[in-house]
């Protein structure tokens, strides 16, 4: 009968160290989703419609761009100037897929050195990169209003050129 004692310690002993080592796991697991969800990018699109005039003042309606970003980093740039049509679909993993609707064909290249950082930061209602820089590949940036379009916050954004306008 003595040895019987024993053998129950034993099993609660093991049974602890079961179960140490499972909450562990689990607080590893749910530690490491907090870590990469607060390092993506939120996802996000951005259409931008321009607004072309003539020498005269007269407007007609010009190209229109389409920059949507996945939370995993990876991007779509679309560009439609009727006839027109071409899609630049990059990837987190350096592949980039050129697409032209127009003539229904596709190049893949692939990038080692591709360059994540500079999506638009949504706590500077998107003027700035995610690293902080000012954004202005396209010129002088204006925001015009913010507004919630189906559940999801979204910066209506218009910047000028000589020659044209962007909303």
């Amino acid at each position: 009968m003595s040895i019987r004692p024993h053998l129950r310690f034993t099993e609660i002993i093991l049974w602890s160290i079961a179960i140490a080592l499972l909450a562990s796991l689990l607080f590893t697991q749910m530690r490491r989703r907090v870590v990469i969800a607060a390092s993506t990018p939120p996802p996000y699109t951005v259409i931008m419609r321009e607004t072309v005039y003539d020498g005269h003042g007269n407007s007609k309606s010009g190209p229109e761009y389409l920059y949507a970003v996945r939370s995993d980093g990876s991007s779509v740039w679309r560009e439609t100037q009727h006839p027109l049509a071409r899609r630049d679909i990059r990837y987190v993993s350096g592949q980039t897929v050129i697409v032209n609707e127009t003539t229904s064909s596709k190049s893949t290249t692939f990038d080692l050195n591709r360059n994540t950082s500079e999506g638009r930061d949504p706590n500077s209602q998107c003027l700035n990169t995610t690293s902080g820089k000012p954004f202005t590949s396209v010129g002088p940036q204006v925001v015009l209003g913010e507004e919630v379009l189906m559940g999801v916050r979204s910066i209506k954004i218009q910047f000028t050129t000589p020659t044209s306008t962007a909303t």
